[in-house]
């Protein structure tokens, strides 16, 4: 393989620099072919992930985005089975860069199904291709194409050289995407559940906040400004209190935090992980479910026992909760079971809120 001059070792160094810095996998294929459009001259260049699986095209990028004719996916699609360069990819394993030259004569690559049906409409002669991933169900595939001369040896070199960081930056750009997917999945869930969700390390520095627990940490606890880098203040101060989230070993909350307003409540939950904790803030209409259970014969101590209850809370939560005994507890459930007619907690919970529903 040619060696490379300092000045080639310098333009790539501020490629790599320069134009493969953003994580984002939606615009990875346009800055890569853009980055070896700096380093080695082509006239057309096609960035494509293959599902190997079914062996369709799921992506395609193109430079410049121009040069198009009918049914140009498609037509190259229909000869991913007998494309020699990525044929070489796939059944190799091979990293190496490779050109059409390399495999086929002038001649021979002329009478290529491929050559007829794709290059020679676009008018080009020459191609130098190299896989960027290569997984059971993904192939990211990308050349360079040239009408009139053939790719050279120091051509190679450079892409060689450069091809472990694109590969790299594309594991990073995937991942950094499937993790943003994954953060919006998890964010239209909680949105759909009116659940607000606050991300925090073992500092207690706030590192994800969403839309539904802005909304409620404003409302409940007047934060007037967006929550950035720590948590408001009775968090915080409940969170280190109870030593829910610490640098050594780590646990979550037996217990919920709540904060009481204008005839409602804010439930604060601790949720443990690895490096990160979740906190769940869900708000309860208390009052309204214990009147409404009132009315059907419970008093309002009952119907505050039925309220805890029904979020799947153990004897010993609801009495530290409601600031009572365990066994007083129990005494309420027993007039509860009775009151409602049933003979144990799934049953309470399951006459209670279809009560409601109904009333």
């Amino acid at each position: 393989m040619a060696r490379l001059a300092r000045a080639d070792l310098q333009s790539l160094i501020n490629v790599l620099g320069v134009a493969l810095s953003a994580l984002d996998e939606e615009m990875f294929p346009s800055n890569v072919l853009v980055a070896l459009r700096s380093l080695v001259e082509y006239d057309v260049a096609i960035f494509l992930t293959i599902d190997a699986t079914s062996n369709r095209i799921w992506s395609w990028a193109q430079e410049p985005s121009h040069l198009v004719f009918p049914h140009m996916e498609h037509l190259f699609q229909g000869h991913l089975a007998d494309h020699p360069l990525l044929l070489h990819c796939i059944r190799t394993g091979s990293g190496t860069v490779v050109r059409m030259s390399d495999f086929l004569s002038p001649a021979q690559f002329r009478a290529h199904p491929i050559y007829r049906d794709f290059y020679a409409r676009l008018g080009m002669r020459h191609q130098l291709g190299f896989g960027i991933a290569q997984q059971p169900s993904l192939v990211a595939w990308t050349e360079m194409l040239r009408a009139d001369r053939d790719f050279t040896e120091r051509d190679r070199a450079v892409v060689q050289a450069m091809l472990p960081h694109l590969r790299l930056q594309w594991q990073w750009s995937r991942s950094v995407a499937a993790l943003s997917e994954r953060g919006s999945l998890l964010n239209q869930a909680a949105q759909h559940l009116r659940v607000g969700l606050v991300a925090v390390d073992a500092e207690r520095r706030v590192h994800y906040v969403s839309q539904r627990a802005g909304e409620l940490l404003t409302a409940y606890l007047d934060t007037e400004q967006e929550v950035r880098g720590r948590l408001p203040q009775a968090l915080d101060e409940w969170i280190a209190r109870e030593r829910i989230v610490e640098s050594g070993p780590i646990r979550s909350g037996p217990e919920p935090f709540i904060i009481a307003r204008d005839g409602s409540e804010l439930w604060c939950r601790v949720v443990a992980g690895r490096t990160r904790w979740l906190i769940t803030l869900e708000e309860q209409s208390l009052p309204s479910r214990r009147t409404s259970l009132e009315d059907f014969g419970l008093t309002r101590r009952e119907a505050e026992v039925v309220q805890v209850l029904v979020t799947g809370m153990s004897n010993g939560d609801i009495a530290t909760i409601l600031k009572m005994s365990e066994r007083t507890v129990g005494k309420h459930l027993e007039h509860i079971y009775a009151k409602l007619g049933v003979s144990g907690r799934a049953a309470v919970m399951a006459r209670a809120l279809g009560l409601l529903r109904h009333k």
